[in-house]
């Protein structure tokens, strides 16, 4: 019985090992590399007619908690119900938009720097010929909390959830092998 115990505690070790690897070798989230990356291929051209209007209008929506799901492309409609309750909270706590600044643009794509009074956003935004948002991309400040990981998972659809969990389960076995054959444990 105590070698069981001591062999899954060598799995566990091993495991903990292949996670802090992993830590160690992945770079820190910076979220000024995030917008810097984005602004890089960014390309200083006009903005396209009614991208700003339409954005204060967006974020405004968003943060009375009634976005016009009737000016949207149908699968952005979709995606802001989804997250609406999470990004109304996020930007409401930020306060009143107070000014917009154009970047410039990535294919049909306009990006803007949001500032509120608590703080600023990158947003990207791209306008269709009849007025509706066609795509709408809010670049976050920093890495996401805890909470923001499990309010994200429970979104998923069962079949979503259950491909991640086969990838996490993937991800044990091969720690298990790893113990198995490089430390030759014996279960």
């Amino acid at each position: 019985m105590a070698k069981i115990f001591a062999r899954i505690a060598l799995l566990l070790l091993a495991a903990g090992l292949v996670t802090a690897a992993a830590a160690v070798t992945t770079r820190p989230f910076d979220p000024k590399q995030n917008e810097l990356s984005i602004l890089q291929r960014a390309v200083k051209r006009p903005a396209t007619a009614e991208s700003e209007a339409t954005l204060r209008r967006v974020i405004g929506e968003i943060q009375q908690g009634r976005p016009d799901y009737a000016r949207m492309n149908p699968k952005l409609a979709e995606a802001v119900r989804r997250q609406l309750p999470q990004q109304q909270k996020f930007l409401t706590g930020l306060g009143p938009p107070k000014s917009l600044t154009y970047l410039g643009g990535i294919a049909r794509m306009d990006f803007y720097r949001a500032a509120f009074a608590d703080g600023a956003l990158l947003w990207g935004i791209a306008v269709g010929a009849d007025g509706s948002v066609q795509s709408l991309l809010l670049v976050p400040p920093g890495p996401p909390s805890p909470q923001d990981w499990k309010d994200n998972y429970a979104r998923f659809e069962l079949p979503e959830r259950a491909t991640r969990l086969a990838g996490q389960l993937g991800i044990l076995l091969a720690a298990a092998l790893f113990g198995r054959l490089a430390l030759r444990l014996r279960l």
